[in-house]
């Protein structure tokens, strides 16, 4: 049996030691004025899109999608309603895939040049899936 206990503290301590490549990577750039670090500043910056935390979120987003799979399934075998669950899952599996795929940048420009979106809505890929999140 898996404890959640464990489980937290497992995520905790790779979240610190995320946050500690971060901040490494910070001190690097602006302390030593190496913003690169034969790739390792980069490797762990959050605002990038192919980096170790994005792949840690991506990782966090299918195992959600899993364990609703999960869910959905032994609730279909006792008869439970399971369509939210399994829906749940599905979208997690989205979620996660967009994450790692970056799908939600390519609607940048699309939803920008249909809506006239700027400054705010600079990224205008929130649009439509603030929509989805409304209407989910």
């Amino acid at each position: 049996m898996i404890s959640a206990k464990k489980v937290i503290i497992i995520l905790l301590v790779v979240f610190g030691v995320l946050i500690v490549a971060r901040g490494a990577g910070l001190y690097a750039t602006y302390v030593l004025g190496n913003n690169h670090m034969n790739g390792l500043v980069p490797l762990f910056d959050f605002n990038e899109e192919r980096s170790v935390p994005t792949w840690f979120s991506c990782w966090l987003l299918m195992m959600s999608a899993a364990l609703l799979g999960v869910i959905a399934t032994a609730q279909r075998q006792e008869g439970l309603p399971h369509l939210w669950w399994a829906t749940l899952a599905l979208v997690f599996v989205y979620l996660s895939l967009d994450e790692a795929l970056s799908f939600h940048e390519r609607l940048n420009r699309p939803v920008r040049e249909l809506l006239g979106t700027s400054g705010a809505l600079y990224y205008a890929w929130v649009i439509p899936y603030a929509l989805f999140a409304l209407a989910f």
